[in-house]
């Protein structure tokens, strides 16, 4: 089917914008990896800071958003349902635009289960892309039952969309265990390769560690501080530790490394804009990330193309990328002492860690740039919009 003249309309309440231009900015790369496949591309943010129904639209690198105003509540959330003034605007938009397909990212439940009922009253296939692996449960638990109850909604999604993409098949995995009917697809996200590239030199004075994350829980970090500790502490080398990123864990994490006695190795760098974060990947000497609950994690893919070796963690989308010792490295969650060993690995063994470098670097940049994922992506609506013809 020819992408030309066909139309997706994106729907995310998490985009970049010109005060925070790397906000969720692998969503602005694949959008534009999609359009370069032919397709039009628009988007809707729901917006709860206008009024219900109301629409206000703005444009950022050449993509047209339209801000839909909505009312939110803990008791629309609890029940399931939005605003009538959002859901009659969805309904207008649809009919104005008539889009081929509707593909839904970062939004609430209810907002998910209005956008999927009214695109089936339009007859328009509905795509719901998770990003996460949160795709029965919040990063944050609440309470028990309240869990539960909000779980209801979360599986009245993929059970009702047209179609569920996973970044990895971690995933499909997830919605497969309740939704035994669902079309699931996997498109791995990607890098962009002109940002993210082999230094020609390093200036470390020590081995250096470098670890882009939100400062919270389930990036585990705590594991890799406390292996920095018995590597510089029990074994005696000198490592440099830079963390960038912010979070609620950063006060703990202060407390924990000044309890370990590492402070001087570990630094909190904070928020860095994406070039800053790119040449801090570029010159370091090793990338972990030890998230225990990570659908597959661009960075891991960017340090790779960077020449940088990377670590993460099994069971989590990215032991589909990596394979252990060999285009990096793998190991169990909340394991401090895996983790130790890796990077006394490193340390004692430059040639082989760097040839676990050279072998990410090619795996990545030949099979995870963002114009593999665009491919894959337009692809994958292909195949969707050919069965909904055949069963128009």
């Amino acid at each position: 089917m020819n992408a030309v003249n066909k139309k997706v309309l994106m729907v995310t309440t998490l985009f970049p914008s010109e005060e925070k231009p790397y906000y969720c900015v692998f969503l602005l790369q694949l959008f534009e990896a999609l359009r370069e496949q032919g397709y039009t591309v628009d988007i809707l943010m729901p917006n709860a800071s206008i009024a219900d129904g109301a629409v206000t639209e703005t444009e950022y690198r050449g993509f047209n958003i339209l801000h839909v105003g909505y009312t939110g509540s803990r008791i629309n959330g609890l029940l399931g349902v939005v605003s009538p003034g959002f859901s009659g605007r969805v309904r207008q938009i649809l009919k104005n635009q008539k889009p081929d397909l509707v593909n839904i990212h970062f939004s609430s439940a209810e907002i998910c289960k209005a956008l999927i009922r009214e695109t089936k009253k339009s007859g328009v296939p509905s795509v719901m892309h998770y990003h996460g692996l949160n795709v029965y449960r919040d990063y944050y638990v609440a309470h028990p039952w309240l869990e539960r109850f909000l779980g209801r909604h979360k599986r009245w999604i993929p059970k009702y969309a047209d179609a569920v993409v996973g970044v990895s098949c971690k995933v499909g995995e997830i919605v497969r265990q309740k939704v035994h009917k669902a079309a699931i697809y996997t498109v791995y996200n990607g890098v962009d390769t002109a940002l993210f590239y082999a230094a020609e030199e390093k200036y470390n004075e020590v081995f250096t560690i470098v670890c882009v994350a939100n400062l919270i829980a389930i990036k585990g970090h705590e594991y890799l501080l406390r292996a920095a500790r018995e590597v510089i502490v029990t074994h005696g080398r000198p490592l440099r530790l830079r963390l960038i990123g912010i979070g609620p864990e950063k006060d703990r994490l202060q407390a924990l490394a000044e309890e370990l006695e590492i402070a001087e190795s570990v630094e909190f760098l904070g928020a860095q804009n994406y070039d800053i974060v790119a040449r801090e990947i570029r010159q370091a000497d090793f990338y972990i990330m030890p998230s225990y609950f990570e659908s597959l994690g661009c960075v891991y893919l960017e340090a790779m193309a960077s020449g940088v070796a990377a670590l993460g963690i099994k069971g989590c989308g990215i032991d589909e990328v990596i394979t252990d010792k060999q285009t990096g490295y793998l190991v169990e969650p909340h394991n401090t002492e895996q983790i130790t060993e890796r990077i006394l690995y490193a340390i004692e063994n430059p040639e082989d860690h760097a040839r676990i470098a050279r072998a990410g670097y090619d795996h990545v940049t030949g099979q995870y740039q963002w114009k593999h994922a665009g491919q894959a992506l337009a692809r994958v609506y292909e195949e969707i919009l050919q069965g909904s013809k055949e069963h128009a």
